[in-house]
């Protein structure tokens, strides 16, 4: 990770939930580098993902990073199935 030119400053408040919204990236690789980045602070996070992933053979996969399936057609709108995700959790 910080091979390839990247470092990491400043702290991250030590909050039990906080949204961070990564986005236009330039590539696939840049959202890999920031999780890394993440998991290389020893920070828990949770990651949403279209539902039509969760299919063979990438579901078991998805379940066990923790990835929170979010329909993207839903009535409610895929920005309220977040909300309400973050409001039922202790932590995230």
């Amino acid at each position: 990770f910080l091979g390839q030119g990247w470092r990491l400053e400043g702290e991250f408040p030590d909050l039990p939930k906080a949204v961070a919204i990564i986005s236009p990236y330039t590539s696939n690789i840049d959202a890999w580098l920031g999780f890394n980045a993440l998991l290389g602070l020893g920070i828990q996070i949770t990651i949403f993902g279209k539902d039509s992933l969760f299919r063979t053979p990438l579901k078991p996969v998805l379940e066990w990073i923790g990835v929170v399936p979010v329909v993207r057609d839903s009535p409610q709108g895929h920005t309220r199935q977040i909300v309400e995700i973050i409001e039922k959790s202790q932590q995230i």
